[in-house]
């Protein structure tokens, strides 16, 4: 996928292990999104958030989510629906992380590539997402501050196109220093979308 546009008329409760919000999309704009990484300045409530988290969301619940019209969807110029493009996506966050279920992040990333058909190994992979060996061995969600990178790598491993990511501050993105900072890098380098919504 090298890009798409929504048109989206939306209200949702939009939840991270971090945070909660109320927030919705209402504006007449055709939303465009490319290759790399889409940064959006903004606050906590404000509409990118709730497009990053509706996207990777609503195809797997619709529970706190009102979509008021029928969406105008494209992907790479086709139209399409939400539900389509809600497969090609991933909520990186470790509180709806799909693929937890307690398995280990190697064997995660072993199931995905068995799904997808990726020709690499589970070791090229992590060494491709830079995750520790031993942290490798555990669930995402006990990975530490390479949680997200470890989430990533499943998610890539699944062959997922577009990467969604929850708001964060700019306090707590720095805080996690180059695990974040890197893991955009590397999804970048990787042709993949990303949706950042990032405090001011």
């Amino acid at each position: 996928m090298n890009s798409f546009k929504l048109k989206i008329d939306a209200f949702c409760i939009c939840k991270s292990e971090f945070y909660q919000t109320f927030s919705s999309i209402s504006d007449t704009l055709t939303h465009e999104f490319s290759k790399g990484i889409n940064t959006f300045n903004c606050e906590i409530d404000d509409k990118y958030f709730a497009i990053s988290y509706l996207l990777s969301r609503y195809g797997r619940t619709k529970k706190g989510m009102i979509v008021y019209e029928t969406p105008e969807v494209y992907i790479d110029g086709k139209s399409s629906t939400l539900e389509e493009l809600g497969e090609k996506c991933c909520y990186i966050d470790s509180k709806y992380f799909e693929f937890s279920h307690r398995k280990s992040t190697r064997k995660l990333v072993e199931k995905g590539l068995s799904k997808s058909g990726i020709k690499m190994s589970a070791d090229e992979i992590r060494d491709k997402f830079m995750i520790t060996d031993f942290r490798f061995e555990r669930n995402p969600g006990y990975t530490g501050n390479e949680r997200f990178k470890a989430m990533a790598a499943v998610a890539y491993a699944f062959g997922k196109d577009v990467f969604c990511f929850p708001w964060f501050s700019r306090t707590r993105f720095d805080g996690f220093h180059r695990n974040l900072s890197d893991l955009m890098e590397i999804l970048e380098s990787l042709g993949k979308i990303v949706i950042l919504p990032l405090g001011r």
